[in-house]
C-alpha cells in the first residue's frame, strides 16, 4: 500500500465519525483538475436552495 492510498483511507475513517440526519451534511466529490470556480458555484446555489426550506432546524444544518 502506498503512501496516497493509506492518506486516502485515514481520511475516509475521519469521515466516517461524522454524522448528520437526512439532508443536513453532504458529500461533495471533486475530480483532480476540475474547475474549482464551477464548484464554488454549485455550492452557492445550494445554500440559497438552503436558505428557502421552511423548516428552520434543518434550514440551520
Amino acid at each position: 500500500m502506498d503512501v496516497k492510498e493509506l492518506e486516502l483511507q485515514m481520511l475516509m475513517a475521519e469521515l466516517n465519525k461524522y454524522n448528520g440526519r437526512a439532508t443536513e451534511l453532504i458529500s461533495y466529490y471533486i475530480p483532480a483538475g476540475y474547475d474549482l470556480t464551477k464548484v464554488l458555484d454549485d455550492l452557492s446555489y445550494e445554500y440559497s436552495t438552503a436558505q428557502n426550506i421552511k423548516d428552520k432546524n434543518t434550514r440551520q444544518h
